[in-house]
């Protein structure tokens, strides 16, 4: 039997879109490994230690971060004769031949996007360094959705039987409390990356300053070089980064949703927003029509002349119809069958 080791580094990290995927991951596999050999592996330096019942947590090694990840996670991969399993777009560079999750390749399509900052356009360049590596290298590849594993087969000629859709879900949000519609403002959560298209919300806000907008997200100034002015708009509050209890409570007392990204991987916030029952309004990009069908309320992103009251007016067919096809307890499964794949030399 394989010998699986996942690979901690996340646990050290800010919740955004891609460790909420590794944590959740993480978590429901935990539920249904039961016999199989699978640790996580963790630097001695981590503070908030999981609490697992069937994979074992293993403190190895020395440093944290991206040292730990590419140097001791890769002496106990070596030692232990292991498998690696990375959940959050990033592998051990010195030994890739693992299974890791690949969100999106957007940098790579997309190289205009790359910041100029120096500390942030050497991340950007990393992460196009390591889709190449993961590509490259890996036994296999897990993505988010079908948009994205075309993009890589089309984009690194990637044989399509090497990667697996094991998608995003949405039970993490505590659903008890749904939303009143007694909300006045119209509610955005995310970091100001260019793809993230938040320039879109801030001009809709210009044509309507009648309406109330109330952004949440990073706003890193080592990271983004996005020049959005948020001081100019009195009609939009920017919150910066939230913790996951106030984004819940913001999401569920808004009028609705909106997220005008231009490019995503998949695109958790909105699935959070339709379990909680505020109606979302996302970009009309391919990623979004397979992930929310017809149960969202579709804009240009190019369009900045719309009326957002106007347009919920819209019929959508229920939120039901996107949630029950996602769950992390389906997706866990997934992965459990690909790991006993592995296993069984396939």
């Amino acid at each position: 039997m394989s010998k699986f080791a996942i690979n901690g580094k996340f646990l050290e990290q800010e919740v955004t879109g891609a460790q909420r995927y590794a944590v959740e991951m993480l978590h429901e596999l935990d539920k249904i490994s039961n016999g199989m050999n699978i640790s996580l592996v963790i630097s001695k330096k981590l503070k908030h230690i999981p609490n697992l019942d069937n994979i074992k947590v293993i403190p190895y090694g020395f440093g944290k971060g991206l040292f730990w990840e590419q140097v001791s996670f890769v002496f106990y991969l070596l030692c232990n004769s292991a498998i690696s399993i990375n959940l959050c777009g990033v592998c051990p560079a010195m030994k890739p031949n693992g299974i890791t999750v690949l969100l999106d390749i957007r940098n790579n399509v997309h190289r205009e996007w790359v910041p100029q900052k120096t500390q942030a356009k050497l991340a950007a360049y990393w992460h196009i360094f390591q889709s190449w590596i993961i590509c490259r290298f890996s036994k296999k590849i897990i993505t988010i959705s079908e948009f994205s594993k075309n993009e890589i087969v089309k984009f690194y000629k990637v044989e399509a039987e090497k990667i697996s859709v094991i998608p995003c879900s949405w039970q993490h949000i505590d659903n008890a409390s749904k939303n009143t519609g007694s909300g006045n403002y119209y509610f955005g959560l995310s970091s100001i990356a260019k793809h993230k298209n938040f320039k879109w919300i801030l001009e809709v806000a210009k044509r309507n300053p009648s309406l109330q907008f109330k952004i949440a997200g990073s706003l890193n100034p080592k990271r983004f070089d996005v020049d959005l002015d948020f001081g100019k708009l009195p009609n939009v509050e920017f919150l910066g980064y939230v913790s996951d209890e106030d984004a819940q409570n913001l999401m569920q007392n808004a009028k609705a949703f909106l997220f005008p990204s231009i490019y995503e991987g998949f695109g958790i916030p909105p699935m959070e927003s339709l379990a909680l029952g505020t109606p979302v309004i996302v970009s009309d990009i391919p990623v979004m029509r397979e992930v929310y069908g017809n149960s969202a309320h579709y804009i240009d992103p190019y369009n900045y002349d719309v009326d957002l009251d106007e347009i919920l007016q819209e019929p959508v067919a229920p939120a039901s119809e996107v949630l029950e096809m996602y769950g992390w307890e389906k997706s866990a499964g997934m992965l459990k069958e690909l790991l006993e794949k592995c296993n069984a030399g396939i």
